[in-house]
């Protein structure tokens, strides 16, 4: 029985390897057109990139609990995941929350959560293409916190987001911060709504 989840266990993590490197290979390729897009040369191409490529970096560090700053703000971990696209040409981004400091066992979950929006934007939604708008609000209510990430792009193919790392959502939010995770597939595009419980919060014993 041991052998067999051993055996389990690691399918699983071979998996997961397997989908962030694709996801990484993805981003990647994401990143480069976007920066030929806007660059006037070679030189501030490869300035563009390595600065996208740098903050994609950062949020993935912080998605695996490896970033040594010890962050612990929701809005910080928020802006990491999107750093690598905030300058893109025409994107309506907007961030609006207050600050909520989060207990370091929440951060990692929730960085997670944040990366792989962000990856499923960049590949599928709002992020994929010049144009796109995303909201991202987020609020602390008597249960928690309650947030909304809004995509509003023209999508050809929401459905493919609903693989492995719809997966790797639903068992960060559910599993591993005892939240919920609504998903909801509009013809203007992806809309997330998440709720989170007061534990993940540091002062949760103040609220």
């Amino acid at each position: 029985m041991r052998l067999q989840a051993n055996a389990r266990r690691n399918l699983m993590l071979v998996e997961e390897m397997s989908h962030r490197l694709k996801n990484l290979f993805t981003v990647t390729s994401s990143l480069l057109r976007l920066s030929a897009r806007e660059a006037e040369d070679k030189a501030s191409m490869v300035n563009l990139l390595e600065g996208r490529i740098t903050a994609l970096a950062r949020s993935h560090n912080l998605a695996l609990g490896k970033d040594d700053d010890h962050i612990t703000g929701l809005k910080v971990l928020v802006e990491a995941a999107l750093a690598p696209y905030a300058d893109a040409e025409g994107l309506d981004l907007h961030l609006t929350g207050p600050l909520l400091d989060l207990t370091p066992e929440a951060v990692t979950y929730i960085a997670l959560t944040f990366h792989e929006l962000a990856t499923n934007a960049s590949k599928y939604g709002a992020l994929s293409r010049p144009g796109g708008a995303l909201h991202v609000t987020w609020s602390q209510t008597d249960e928690g916190i309650e947030l909304f990430w809004e995509e509003r792009a023209e999508v050809e193919n929401l459905e493919a987001s609903s693989g492995f790392g719809s997966d790797l959502l639903n068992d960060a939010v559910q599993f591993g911060l005892g939240g919920e995770l609504q998903r909801d597939l509009k013809e203007t595009g992806i809309h997330y709504r998440i709720t989170l419980p007061l534990t993940v919060l540091n002062n949760a014993s103040e609220a």
